[in-house]
């Protein structure tokens, strides 16, 4: 028999952090289920990262054109390289700060691809996972997010 949750989020992008913390904040007992990274696809591969890469941009083109100001600052390049080390960093820690945020409200965090059974059943599992079989759920109402898979059978989401 698995663990029994009052809320199983699938998705640990956006919306599902902020609803799983914010129902951890009430008193239930949650877990979130994610196959990659927390965070999403802004926090690790889109937004933010693209964000960070855009604000060095911005800043290497203002100290550039800083001259019209009189400020003189002499030959400037970039270093892509270490662009690309600070957008790691950036990324990093604000994904251990929802971790972080996970283990302060007690929020159990499932690496692998959940698969909705029934209403009080999900199926866990992934590559390289062992199924985690009969991880209980008892939901007033479930949904899914836009980008989510439904199964081929279509008796199920998944994420």
């Amino acid at each position: 028999m698995g663990e029994r949750y009052e809320l199983i989020v699938l998705g640990a992008g956006p919306g599902g952090y902020v609803a799983a913390i914010k129902a951890a904040q009430m008193g239930h007992r949650v877990a979130v289920v994610e196959s990659r990274d927390v965070g999403g696809t802004c926090l690790n591969r889109g937004c933010i990262p693209t964000k960070t890469l855009v604000h060095a941009a911005e800043v290497l083109e203002e100290i550039r054109s800083c001259e019209k100001l009189g400020i003189h600052v002499g030959q400037v390049s970039y270093d892509f390289a270490g662009m690309h080390e600070r957008k790691a960093e950036v990324v990093e820690q604000l994904r251990g700060g929802i971790e972080g945020l996970f283990k302060a409200y007690k929020i159990d965090l499932i690496r692998g691809c959940g698969i909705i059974l029934d209403s009080n059943r999900i199926q866990v599992g992934g590559p390289g996972l062992r199924d985690r079989q009969d991880s209980h759920c008892n939901w007033f109402q479930a949904c899914h997010a836009p980008n989510s898979r439904t199964d081929s059978s279509g008796s199920g989401d998944q994420r």
